[in-house]
């Protein structure tokens, strides 16, 4: 069987996949991408066995999650049709972040989708409103 890891070695793309198979918020995936990153996170979850900060009940639970959808098929086709273009996945640390979002910490989304313009989302992270 081909490993997740192996459709990606760039961050965006890692959390794309996350996202495709992981409900949204679960908390032993946030916190396994903050310590470790997106693609660091798709091998984990892939090896299975020991994760840091996840119990090995969740680690399990998740890793048979990889395994069915890295078993269905047509995950390459899957990936280009998500990123042909008609929307753009931003990610922590792109230029649009909502900086914001990362108050959710752990529950934070894995990737946010636009189509558009997607300035008016990020603000300056110094500007005080209040």
């Amino acid at each position: 069987m081909v490993a997740l890891a192996d459709y990606t070695s760039d961050e965006r793309t890692a959390r794309v996949m996350l996202s495709m198979m992981i409900e949204p918020a679960d908390r032993a995936v946030g916190r396994l991408l903050r310590r470790e990153g997106a693609v660091e996170t798709l091998r984990l979850l892939d090896a299975g066995g020991s994760m840091p900060g996840v119990r090995a009940e969740e680690g399990a639970l998740l890793h048979h999650t990889a395994q069915q959808f890295a078993s269905r098929g047509g995950l390459g086709d899957d990936l280009a049709g998500l990123l042909d273009g008609s929307y753009a996945p931003l990610i922590p640390g792109d230029a649009h972040w909502p900086v914001s979002v990362d108050a959710l910490g752990d529950r934070a989304p894995y990737v946010l989708w636009a189509r558009g313009a997607t300035s008016f989302l990020a603000t300056r992270r110094d500007a005080r409103y209040w």
